[in-house]
């Protein structure tokens, strides 16, 4: 079971190519989210009040996509953060 566990745990990439690609799944999605919704609405036989609420709905959360792939980089560690991870969080004495 541990050498299962091992496997599951192994880095496939860089910090930094993970945040590119969560950037890059917000920014992809966003626009998707605004093209299914509306293929969805038009389907559908809504009132005008209805589809401005659904439309609405959809452009805020390809906003929230949008703002989360804005923010993405910001979560990306700095290279000192990452040397106390790698050390385990060990002081080392300076």
């Amino acid at each position: 079971m541990s050498r299962l566990w091992r496997i599951l745990m192994w880095r496939v990439g860089t910090e930094a190519s993970d945040v590119h690609l969560q950037r890059w799944l917000c920014f992809v999605a966003a626009p998707t989210v605004l093209v299914l919704a509306g293929l969805a609405l038009s389907k559908l036989t809504t009132t005008a009040g209805e589809a401005v609420t659904g439309f609405l709905a959809a452009s805020s959360v390809a906003l929230a996509l949008v703002i989360l792939g804005i923010v993405a980089p910001l979560a990306q560690r700095k290279p000192a953060e990452q040397a106390a991870a790698a050390d385990g969080g060990r002081d080392t004495g300076s």
